[in-house]
């Protein structure tokens, strides 16, 4: 021993306590690192980590243990109360702050895997320095080049298949028509434009892909259903998913004499809407004056039963005519639908589809004065504004803004706020815009 440096003892150490370490030694160019980290860096042992906790929880039991002996506690007692700590230790003791390095091992390849899975690479496929390999990475190129390339071909293959398909499928619609021009004579074609105004929506009285729209978007969407004669009970059903109105084409009804849609059918119609708090949209597809007393009727029965008129109420002198300039008014249809208005506080006018009704294209400035007429009868609160989508599309590109832009235009602000989005919300509980 020197100045304190050295070993207490006779024979010594037999050298002068100088340690290094040996900077001299450089590892194996021909050991991969993997082979090197299985050499260096032995994995985790399970079985001596878990004879480290427990081993740590007897510990802990036996200082209980001499505590409980101290006190003088009898054996059961200490028995049963290091019975219930070993338990407890063991379902959900920490793990030990002390790590060794079977625990350190563990620790690492948990990071290493955790590593792994966030940049994507898989241990069994990965090739060590693969990104540096010029010869591997042109063999990836070429092997994703020639998916790409068979990905287009099976696309085009796809899109030719369908372009065939659409060809058959409108030739055979062209030898239908065809065939059904040869055999309809005029009788035949009033019945088939009788069956068009029946379905005034692709799916008739199949509502499945409207509850399905509601269901996936619940916050988006309410639903207006097609009524038949006779389902009423039908309503009742639909009005739990998700509809909030109601829409009857009176030419669904057979017997269009005498009472017609304010038969006992249509009658149950309103009752249960009205109980329902669900209003009731008439789609006069032929003018609203042959509805008219019907119409009364329906609003007749229940002051709180709402009832409400689709496009101005059809005021043309032709309904079966397209659009267009030569399209005339019907004047004693307008002062029937404008009577309503004083009369019956639960009638509602819809004013949509303005280019079914209009003799001009968009901005159809010949409908402004009608429009003012209609909104001093019924007033803001019982007027709201449709586009007919999308039907409104064939007016070209701007005709559903034009629409829009145009009833904005015709009355005050606060009018134009209840009209175009106000009156619905509130009529038929829509979700809120925000």
């Amino acid at each position: 021993m020197y100045n304190g440096v050295g070993l207490r003892t006779v024979r010594g150490s037999g050298t002068n306590g100088y340690v290094q370490t040996n900077k001299a030694y450089v590892r194996p160019a021909n050991v991969s690192s993997r082979e090197w980290k299985a050499k260096t860096q032995a994995p985790a042992n399970p079985q001596l980590l878990e004879h480290a906790r427990k081993r740590a929880i007897e510990v802990k039991v036996y200082e209980l243990r001499d505590v409980l002996e101290d006190q003088g506690l009898d054996e059961s007692e200490i028995e049963k109360r290091c019975a219930d700590l070993r338990a407890s230790l063991r379902e959900g003791a920490a793990p030990s702050k002390k790590v060794d390095t079977h625990a350190a091992a563990e620790i690492k390849a948990r990071d290493d895997a955790r590593i792994r899975a966030a940049f994507g690479i898989d241990p069994e496929k990965f090739v060590e320095g693969a990104a540096f390999d010029r010869e591997l990475q042109e063999q990836r190129r070429q092997a994703r080049k020639a998916q790409h390339e068979r990905y287009l071909v099976e696309n085009e293959k796809k899109a030719e298949r369908d372009r065939l398909k659409a060809l058959e499928r409108e030739e055979q619609r062209e030898k239908d028509r065809k065939a059904g021009d040869r055999e309809e004579g005029e009788e035949i074609e009033e019945e088939r434009e009788d069956r068009r105004r029946k379905r005034p929506i692709n799916y008739e009285f199949d509502h499945t892909y409207v509850t399905e729209c509601i269901e996936r978007y619940p916050s988006k969407f309410r639903g207006i259903l097609l009524a038949k004669p006779g389902g009423a009970e039908e309503i009742k059903a639909l009005s739990k998913k998700g509809f909030t109105g109601v829409r009857l084409n009176p030419y669904l009804w057979a017997n269009r004499d005498g009472e017609w849609i304010a038969d006992a059918d249509g009658r149950a119609i309103v009752e249960a809407s009205a109980d329902l708090k669900m209003p009731v949209g008439v789609m006069a597809f032929g003018g609203l004056s042959p509805l008219i007393d019907h119409v009364r009727t329906l609003a007749s029965m229940r002051p709180d039963g709402i009832v409400v008129l689709d496009h101005f109420g059809f005021p043309r002198e032709d309904p079966a005519k397209p659009p267009g300039p030569e399209l005339g008014f019907d004047e004693q249809a307008w002062a029937q639908l404008l009577g309503l208005g004083p009369a019956y506080p639960n009638i509602y006018v819809k004013v949509s589809a303005l280019f079914r009704v209009s003799r001009e294209p968009p901005p159809h400035r010949d409908l402004e004065p009608r429009f003012r007429e209609v909104l001093g009868a019924f007033g803001a609160d019982r007027l709201l504004w449709g586009s007919d989508f999308p039907y409104v599309q064939q007016q070209g590109e701007d005709g559903y803004a034009a629409s829009l832009d145009a009833v904005a235009s015709w009355c005050p602000p606060e009018a134009a706020e209840k009209i175009l989005g106000l009156t619905a919300r509130a009529l038929y509980r829509l979700p809120s815009s925000s």
